[in-house]
Protein backbone atom coordinates (compact mmCIF):
# COMPACT_ATOMS: atom_id res chain seq x y z
CA UNK A 1 0.00 0.00 0.00
CA UNK A 2 1.53 3.22 -0.98
CA UNK A 3 1.88 6.70 0.95
CA UNK A 4 -0.45 8.84 -1.08
CA UNK A 5 -3.45 5.49 -0.52
CA UNK A 6 -2.63 5.60 3.31
CA UNK A 7 -3.18 9.23 3.48
CA UNK A 8 -6.58 9.16 1.58
CA UNK A 9 -7.71 6.33 3.70
CA UNK A 10 -6.96 8.37 6.22
CA UNK A 11 -8.79 11.42 5.51
CA UNK A 12 -11.76 9.63 4.56
CA UNK A 13 -11.83 8.32 7.75
CA UNK A 14 -11.38 11.48 9.51
CA UNK A 15 -14.41 12.65 7.52
CA UNK A 16 -16.27 10.04 8.38
CA UNK A 17 -16.07 10.25 12.52
CA UNK A 18 -16.56 14.15 11.98
CA UNK A 19 -19.64 13.90 10.01
CA UNK A 20 -23.29 14.82 11.31
CA UNK A 21 -24.35 11.30 10.89
CA UNK A 22 -21.61 9.32 12.61
CA UNK A 23 -21.84 11.42 15.89
CA UNK A 24 -25.92 10.16 16.03
CA UNK A 25 -25.11 6.74 15.53
CA UNK A 26 -22.18 6.92 18.10
CA UNK A 27 -24.82 8.71 20.98
CA UNK A 28 -27.69 5.44 19.97
CA UNK A 29 -24.99 3.31 20.58
CA UNK A 30 -23.83 5.36 23.65
CA UNK A 31 -27.12 5.57 25.00
CA UNK A 32 -28.10 1.90 24.55
CA UNK A 33 -24.30 0.69 25.98
CA UNK A 34 -25.15 2.76 28.84
CA UNK A 35 -28.25 1.49 29.64
CA UNK A 36 -27.08 -2.43 28.84
CA UNK A 37 -24.27 -2.99 30.83
CA UNK A 38 -24.86 0.85 33.24
CA UNK A 39 -21.90 1.79 31.83
CA UNK A 40 -20.97 5.49 30.23
CA UNK A 41 -18.44 6.12 27.90
CA UNK A 42 -16.54 8.84 29.08
CA UNK A 43 -14.92 9.42 26.05
CA UNK A 44 -14.96 8.98 21.93
CA UNK A 45 -13.08 5.64 22.27
CA UNK A 46 -15.71 4.74 24.85
CA UNK A 47 -13.88 3.97 28.11
CA UNK A 48 -15.73 1.87 29.91
CA UNK A 49 -16.78 3.91 33.39
CA UNK A 50 -19.02 3.25 36.37
CA UNK A 51 -21.98 5.49 36.06
CA UNK A 52 -22.08 5.22 39.97
CA UNK A 53 -19.04 5.92 41.50
CA UNK A 54 -16.92 6.97 38.17
CA UNK A 55 -13.77 4.66 38.81
CA UNK A 56 -12.77 3.55 35.14
CA UNK A 57 -12.10 0.04 33.59
CA UNK A 58 -9.94 -1.39 30.90
CA UNK A 59 -13.12 -3.58 29.96
CA UNK A 60 -16.32 -3.15 29.96
CA UNK A 61 -16.19 -7.16 31.32
CA UNK A 62 -14.05 -5.13 34.22
CA UNK A 63 -16.48 -2.49 34.71
CA UNK A 64 -19.78 -4.92 35.20
CA UNK A 65 -17.90 -7.63 38.08
CA UNK A 66 -17.07 -4.14 39.55
CA UNK A 67 -20.87 -2.84 39.03
CA UNK A 68 -22.46 -6.59 40.32
CA UNK A 69 -20.11 -6.55 43.58
CA UNK A 70 -20.04 -3.18 44.14
CA UNK A 71 -23.70 -1.16 43.89
CA UNK A 72 -25.64 -4.12 43.39
CA UNK A 73 -29.00 -3.75 44.97
CA UNK A 74 -30.45 -7.23 44.37
CA UNK A 75 -29.60 -10.22 46.78
CA UNK A 76 -30.50 -13.02 44.26
CA UNK A 77 -28.28 -15.71 45.58
CA UNK A 78 -29.91 -17.89 48.03
CA UNK A 79 -28.70 -20.33 50.29
CA UNK A 80 -30.83 -23.45 50.12
CA UNK A 81 -30.09 -24.64 53.95
CA UNK A 82 -31.33 -21.62 56.05
CA UNK A 83 -33.17 -19.27 52.78
CA UNK A 84 -31.17 -16.02 53.20
CA UNK A 85 -30.05 -14.10 50.46
CA UNK A 86 -26.85 -12.47 49.26
CA UNK A 87 -26.03 -9.95 46.64
CA UNK A 88 -23.58 -12.44 44.88
CA UNK A 89 -22.09 -15.91 45.07
CA UNK A 90 -18.93 -15.21 46.98
CA UNK A 91 -20.51 -13.73 50.27
CA UNK A 92 -23.24 -17.32 49.83
CA UNK A 93 -20.16 -19.32 49.69
CA UNK A 94 -18.36 -17.38 52.71
CA UNK A 95 -21.78 -17.42 54.87
CA UNK A 96 -22.28 -21.45 54.18
CA UNK A 97 -18.69 -21.93 55.29
CA UNK A 98 -19.37 -19.56 58.22
CA UNK A 99 -22.41 -20.97 59.19
CA UNK A 100 -23.33 -24.12 58.04
CA UNK A 101 -20.07 -26.24 57.47
CA UNK A 102 -18.55 -23.82 60.74
CA UNK A 103 -14.77 -24.00 58.89
CA UNK A 104 -13.63 -20.51 59.55
CA UNK A 105 -14.34 -20.72 63.60
CA UNK A 106 -12.04 -19.05 65.72
CA UNK A 107 -11.74 -19.42 69.85
CA UNK A 108 -11.44 -17.03 72.49
CA UNK A 109 -7.93 -17.88 74.43
CA UNK A 110 -9.43 -15.99 77.32
CA UNK A 111 -12.70 -17.23 78.13
CA UNK A 112 -13.00 -19.94 74.92
CA UNK A 113 -15.66 -18.59 73.25
CA UNK A 114 -16.13 -19.48 69.61
CA UNK A 115 -16.62 -17.34 67.33
CA UNK A 116 -17.31 -17.25 63.46
CA UNK A 117 -13.54 -15.53 62.05
CA UNK A 118 -10.63 -13.89 63.36
CA UNK A 119 -12.51 -10.51 62.93
CA UNK A 120 -15.30 -11.42 64.88
CA UNK A 121 -12.79 -13.05 67.56
CA UNK A 122 -10.48 -9.41 67.26
CA UNK A 123 -13.41 -7.35 68.16
CA UNK A 124 -14.52 -10.01 70.87
CA UNK A 125 -10.81 -9.56 72.64
CA UNK A 126 -11.59 -6.08 72.85
CA UNK A 127 -14.23 -6.42 75.31
CA UNK A 128 -11.70 -8.34 77.63
CA UNK A 129 -9.42 -5.38 77.79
Amino acid sequence: MDTNHQYQCFQLLLQMLMSESFKQVYSQLRSFWSSYTNVECSTAFGVPECSVCKMRFNTVGGLNKHFGKMHNLVRSCKCETCGKYFKHQNALKFHKKQVHLKLTRATCQICGKVLYNKYELAKHINKHT
